[in-house]
């Protein structure tokens, strides 16, 4: 297996997969690794082809703990699907945004998972806006239930 470098991950057990990943083509070469070639795939960048690759939840949890190396005892434990729930705020103008996928794990962290299309300018502030869409809609969610509604 080729070193390990932290945006290294194995695809499988088939190195020529793993090769194709950590290296571009070669003049004149596709990237699209030869046992792949000639078939007909879901592109998982749009919502359709995302919601239909993840539909089995236990595929998906044990996808995520790869991919993200999750060790036991730190592993996804419960998922939250939140495709058809978006937040809108206006920051300054009208915008939504749509949380794919909350995971909560073993050791009681909250992950918020989302498949990106574009690579994005000012990830960190992204990130930073994201944190606070979750707040707000978490603070929204606790002041409309009724229990927060009667300790007042």
């Amino acid at each position: 297996m080729p070193a390990q470098n932290p945006q290294h991950l194995q695809f499988s057990q088939n190195p020529s997969l793993d090769r194709a990943h950590d290296k571009g083509p070669e003049a004149g070469e596709s990237r699209i690794p030869p046992i792949l070639r000639g078939k007909t795939y879901l592109d998982p960048l749009y919502d359709p082809a995302f919601r239909a690759f993840f539909s089995d939840e236990a595929a998906l949890k044990d996808f995520l703990d790869a991919l993200l190396r999750l060790p036991p005892g730190r592993r996804i434990e419960r998922l939250s699907f939140t495709f058809a729930d978006p937040v809108e705020f206006r920051i300054p103008g009208p915008k939504t945004v749509v949380f794919d996928i909350h995971a909560f794990t073993e050791d009681g962290r909250f992950l918020d998972i989302e498949m990106q299309r574009a690579k994005h300018s000012f990830l960190v502030d992204r990130m930073l806006l994201y944190s606070a869409f979750l707040a707000i809609k978490g603070k929204q969610a606790m002041e409309s239930s009724p229990e927060s509604l009667s300790l007042e």
